[in-house]
């Protein structure tokens, strides 16, 4: 963000003003020319610079000047001017979950939010809870590739399909892109024993699901990787009556960048088509997540033979096929030369679990192998590169 024209904005002197609390508690203000028995203090940039150019009015909204920075006012000023904000901008803060149920589509948390155990319930939890940016994205914002720059990336993930000790790498695409988009289909509800008189939602959504499986099985070549899933529906009110909303969220994947691109204008080209075949509108919203993650081609080489000096040659396995499964390191791929491999965690013996299963029990006698393969790319790397 580039530095702010300051030019006409009327700073407050951190010298000749001074805030305090009024008789009734509130925030009040004394300037060398007018005491203001009580202001309200608004941020301007909340996220980017929550203490700095901080607008003050007086309570008819009459900007009185901007506080450049709290920082700049004396003690009992500055202690003042950060709990208004405080208060203001107060947000909850949840430290532990206890349950969630759903009922009716709707999704209701059992949460300790400050101390104190509560109940909230959230409708259309996918469009009304905000999900984080990757860690990798926000590292990438802040910098973590060019101070100092970074010349090549190595991870890796556990994998459960793998004995401990082995280790598994693949030259080119390792895991797929990974891809949401949520679904509305819009009719005209009716009592249910008139269906000539609404357009059923739930219906077209049965079309719209059945016509999506095409778009893999036949426009996307054989020799591509591709999903469409679709994992929650919701509609209806009641049993008699023709629904006239159904929402549906899924997820994509891809292996190829060129595939993914198309996906978006295809399944919005199935929900508008099929919708309005039926009388009845259908509105797409696609959220492009993780891309592909893709090893260099150039470090693929180097990284399989330092592989094979940890395990052995028997035990470096280069995969058939690659994973359907996201994974943010794929934005550090796109910006250095990576490698990304599977570690194998599987106990002799133990029964297969797969990713994200209460029932997955790593064996720890990985990690020391992960570790190593890990310094060893490093320090070669290193070593060659001087």
């Amino acid at each position: 963000m580039g530095e702010l024209n300051t030019m006409s904005i009327n700073f407050l002197d951190p010298e000749k003003c001074r805030f305090y609390i009024n008789p009734n508690g509130f925030t009040a203000l004394k300037t060398e020319d007018k005491d203001y028995r009580r202001v309200r203090l608004l941020r301007t940039l909340p996220l980017h610079r929550p203490f700095e150019y901080i607008s003050v009015s007086d309570m008819n909204k009459n900007e009185i000047g901007i506080i450049r920075n709290a920082a700049d006012f004396p003690l009992e000023s500055r202690e003042i001017i950060e709990k208004d904000l405080a208060a203001r901008y107060y947000c909850p803060q949840i430290s532990e979950i206890y349950s969630i149920d759903e009922k009716m589509g709707s999704f209701y948390f059992d949460v300790s939010i400050d101390g104190f155990k509560k109940t909230f319930g959230v409708k259309d939890i996918s469009r009304n809870i905000k999900m984080l940016d990757s860690g990798a994205v926000k590292m990438i914002e802040d910098g973590v590739l060019e101070n100092p720059k970074v010349d090549a990336m190595f991870g890796q993930h556990i994998w459960p399909y793998y004995p401990v000790g082995k280790v598994a790498i693949r030259d080119g695409a390792m895991m797929a892109s990974s891809d949401r988009f949520h679904i509305t289909i819009r009719g005209k509800a009716s009592h249910g024993s008139a269906p000539e008189s609404g357009i059923d939602a739930i219906a077209a959504a049965a079309q719209v699901i059945s016509a999506l499986q095409t778009i893999v099985s036949r426009r996307v070549s054989p020799l591509d990787s591709a999903v469409v899933t679709i994992g929650t529906i919701h509609g209806g009110a009641r049993y008699n009556v023709i629904a006239d909303t159904v929402k549906l969220e899924g997820t994509c994947r891809n292996l190829n960048p060129e595939v993914r691109n198309k996906m978006e204008e295809r399944i919005r080209a199935i929900v508008e088509g099929v919708c309005g075949g039926m009388g009845a509108s259908g509105e797409l919203e696609y959220f492009r997540g993780y891309s592909p993650t893709v090893n260099s081609h150039e470090l693929f080489p180097f990284a399989l033979e330092t592989i094979r000096e940890v395990v052995g040659e028997e035990n470096a396995v280069i995969p058939e096929s690659s994973a359907l499964g996201g994974e943010d390191f794929s934005f550090y791929c796109e910006r250095v030369p990576s490698i990304f491999f599977w570690t194998g965690i599987l106990s002799p013996g133990a029964e297969v679990y797969p990713l994200h299963n209460g029932g997955l029990n790593p064996d720890e006698k990985a990690l020391p192998i992960a570790i190593e393969v890990m310094t060893r790319c490093a320090l070669k790397f290193l070593a060659g590169k001087k």
